[in-house]
């Protein structure tokens, strides 16, 4: 086997592009910008930050992450695109295997949604991003935060502040679901928070 250049996690992808094809599977190792496990919303990377790997099993690709696939982690080893692009954004746009490939932008700001949250069932719905700055406060209805969820899946939400503090009752933030309507064979729960005060949360 030829020797496999670039940092450790381009290494680790091309070992398993290596590995795969041995054994008969198209592979593409791909590089591009990660989230990790405690990335701060709102922040964003300047360089390429990670490798990863498309497999193509029974004529469709699928996306893994050899580096950040981990139980514990909640990381899926196969994963759908429209998932995998919440933390996984390509140098080159036709390998988010998307119909509509997302900007680089939009990557950074969509919502903060880990592998466990996909692993529950739940999918966010809408173009909720990780941050939102609220010009005004209590005096406007409240911000609306719409999630698919299996049935019989209970959620909880907080509002943060940019240090990831909770902003609590006493300060003005007040936060309740319900369920909406259907949405397959999923509930749409609205996630409704009254904003305390003008400020990014």
């Amino acid at each position: 086997m030829e020797a496999i250049e670039g940092c450790w996690v381009e290494k680790a992808a091309g070992f398993l592009c290596a590995l795969v094809e041995a054994g008969g599977i198209q592979a593409q190792r791909i590089v591009g910008y990660g989230k990790w496990d405690g990335f701060d919303p709102g922040s964003v990377c300047q360089t390429p930050n990670h490798s990863w790997v498309a497999l193509r099993i029974q004529g469709m690709w699928w996306l893994l992450d050899c580096v950040r696939c981990n139980y514990v982690l909640g990381t899926q080893f196969l994963v759908r695109p429209e998932e995998f692009v919440y933390t996984h954004f390509p140098l080159e746009p036709r390998w988010q295997l998307l119909p509509e490939p997302l900007s680089l932008q939009s990557f950074w700001e969509l919502a903060q949604c880990t592998p466990s949250f996909f692993l529950a069932g739940l999918q966010v719905l809408g173009g909720t991003r990780s941050v939102e700055t609220a010009e005004t406060g209590l005096e406007v209805a409240p911000y609306t935060l719409e999630v698919a969820a299996p049935v019989g899946v209970l959620l909880h939400h907080d509002l943060l502040d940019p240090d990831d503090n909770t902003v609590v009752a006493q300060e003005g933030a007040t936060t309740f679901g319900m369920c909406d309507r259907s949405y397959g064979e999923k509930n749409v729960v609205k996630l409704l928070t009254a904003i305390p005060a003008p400020g990014t949360y």
